[in-house]
């Protein structure tokens, strides 16, 4: 089938508007919506979207949604046609028996009155785009095709049409390097680039069927987990990774491409090679921003802030909502390369053994390629899925990062992997002291030490990666939440510098004081940590080698901060040589009663910069 945008010339509430676009930033703030007042953040409403369209020359016609928030109906010359209550899964609406010849038009009703000021943003109306599908009767749709690697040596994948004459071709850019046919069809694909967080190389499925194609990415890698960690290609592969919400920033819940790529190039230029989607289904431009750049994905299914009635009363709402939303999240996704575990599980939730295992049949079935897992807080919580997924906030500045393994699941033969970390344990402000920023960059430090010396985690996602808007309730006076390592503007703490220097990408040089001596008593500043991935930094005083630095106290990480421990070092052999005249006559003049000797064999003497 044919995709064509349909993002264009709507209206929302009467105003123009393009899609994707986010009501609620647009809103105006007045009484009557959920809060009841004036001075709601986040207001709720009721929005109404409508285009007027020429009807497509073709036979099918389809509209797809990639999320409207929330509760959304869709009318074609005011007949029902379709919607989803759930704000973060794609659906589809067809329009073949409802179209008539000339103009046509489409509404879109959707509200989020219930809940607009959620504890992150959520944002409303249709902010994820709207395709125009259009091809023949029948026709194949990209949903369809599902391909998956059954080896690395030699290359091998495996392709699902659903069709018994479709032609198969794999292409690398615009080369054909394989061909396949029928339903079914193992492909080998000669001198294959694997996919992986380093080597993030794609290739193209085209399946066609009659005058009909369809078109899907795909990498070749294999994935597996056990009860020592992760492996991709075979692989030992420590997650490095931080949690994200699907906002943009300043732009809201918008979903557009640019912003989707920017936010996980971010990720990627500060360290990151894993994130999770806290807690719903991604955009499809950031699933494919993921696979390009090389992240690997935790990709969760559920958002339990939309459950106002029975809130743990899951079970109820499978048959009618759970399995369907589940089933459309899996099937739109499990072509990416870039996710390797599918989060089936409620954040945080208690247990429900009939739900969750209702939810992993689902994700087994769709996709028996991949493991599932599941975020609880709960320690020796049941365990149904794949892979033990626990939010462990245990670390407090001076204890150990972690828990161990034997303290937080009773399985120990499966993977273990820590979901959230630090986050509301330390809210670090980005213009916080100078000190308060280091410790916050010290206690992922602490955690990502730990957690790999144990030998027995798979893998650590941060909380989290972005301040973040919040409601009243949960935020710091200003409604915003200051647990990210970076700030609501994508502007790096020093937290975010943890990550960066465990990478190999790019020089990462920073330290995590000014060293401006004026704000402290006797001019003495305390500890001062400089992240690098470097193996050692040298230390200059104006342009006077000083010493170089090396020592760490974070020895399983690939690169631990290392501690600024000697300010001293050969400056005064180089006053004796007459280097720096001024500053021997200020360490004479600051310690009368010390010998030359004394002075140059202690380590405590302050030099006044000139």
């Amino acid at each position: 089938m044919k995709k064509i945008s349909f993002n264009q010339n709507w209206t929302c509430n009467g105003a123009a508007v393009q899609l994707p676009h986010d009501a609620m930033i647009h809103e105006k703030r007045v009484p009557g919506h959920a809060s009841g007042s004036a001075q709601a953040f986040f207001p709720g409403g009721s929005y109404v979207y409508e285009k007027t369209f020429q009807k497509p020359e073709a036979e099918h016609v389809v509209f797809q949604f990639e999320g409207v928030y929330k509760n959304a109906k869709v009318f074609i010359n005011g007949k029902e046609a379709g919607g989803a209550p759930y704000g973060y899964i794609p659906f589809s609406v067809c329009a073949d028996e409802l179209l008539v010849d000339g103009e046509n038009t489409i509404r879109v009703e959707c509200e989020n009155n219930d809940q607009p000021e959620s504890r992150w943003y959520t944002g409303a109306g249709i902010y994820r785009p709207v395709w125009l599908w259009t091809g023949c009767k029948n026709a194949i749709e990209p949903e369809q095709v599902r391909v998956h690697t059954v080896s690395v040596d030699p290359a091998t994948i495996h392709v699902h049409t659903g069709h018994e004459n479709a032609k198969i071709e794999i292409l690398d850019g615009e080369t054909v390097v394989a061909k396949g046919f029928g339903s079914e069809s193992d492909i080998v694909v000669p001198d294959a680039k694997l996919w992986s967080a380093e080597t993030p190389n794609l290739y193209t499925c085209k399946v066609t069927v009659g005058e009909d194609e369809a078109v899907t990415t795909f990498g070749i890698r294999t994935i597996s987990w056990d009860n020592k960690g992760f492996y991709i290609n075979g692989k030992s592969t420590l997650l490095r990774g931080g949690c994200v919400h699907h906002d943009n920033g300043i732009l809201g819940a918008v979903s557009l491409y640019d912003a989707e790529y920017r936010k996980i190039k971010l990720h990627k230029e500060n360290g990151f090679n894993a994130l999770r989607t806290a807690h719903n289904p991604p955009s499809a431009a950031f699933l494919e921003a993921c696979d390009r750049l090389g992240m690997l994905v935790l990709a969760e299914a559920f958002d339990i802030w939309r459950m106002q009635k029975n809130f743990y009363d899951f079970s109820q709402y499978f048959d009618t909502e759970w399995e369907q939303e589940l089933t459309a999240f899996v099937t739109r996704d499990r072509n990416h390369p870039s996710i390797v575990l599918w989060g089936v599980r409620i954040n945080e939730s208690q247990d429900d053994d009939n739900f969750y295992q209702r939810t992993n049949e689902v994700a087994w079935k769709l996709d028996p390629q991949r493991c599932t897992s599941g975020v609880r807080y709960m320690e020796k919580s049941s365990l149904i899925e794949d892979v033990y997924s626990y939010n462990d906030f245990s670390h407090t500045g001076d204890n150990p990062g972690c828990k161990s393994k034997r303290a937080v699941t009773s399985d120990m033969e499966k993977a273990l992997l820590i979901t959230e970390h630090n986050g509301h344990m330390f809210p670090t402000k980005s213009f916080d002291p100078w000190q308060k920023r280091q410790e916050h960059a010290l206690r992922h430090a602490r955690v990502l030490n730990d957690a790999k010396a144990d030998g027995e985690h798979a893998g650590c996602f941060g909380w989290c990666m972005f301040d973040y808007a919040t409601h009243k309730d949960f935020g710091s006076g200003d409604r915003i939440c200051y647990h990210g390592v970076m700030d609501a503007f994508r502007n790096p703490k020093a937290a975010a510098y943890t990550y960066a220097s465990q990478s190999e990408e790019k020089p990462v040089l920073f330290v995590t004081s000014s060293m401006d001596i004026g704000d402290y008593a006797g001019g003495q500043i305390g500890e001062v940590y400089v992240l690098t991935n470097g193996d050692e930094v040298e230390l200059y005083k104006n342009d006077t080698y000083v010493t170089t630095l090396k020592k760490t106290n974070y020895p399983s990480l690939p690169h631990g901060p290392i501690t600024v421990d000697d300010t001293i070092g050969e400056l005064l052999e180089n006053v004796i040589d007459g280097c720096v005249e001024d500053e021997f006559q200020r360490a004479i003049y600051k310690n009368p009663d010390m010998t030359l000797d004394e002075i140059k064999a202690s380590k405590k003497v302050f030099l006044f910069p000139a």
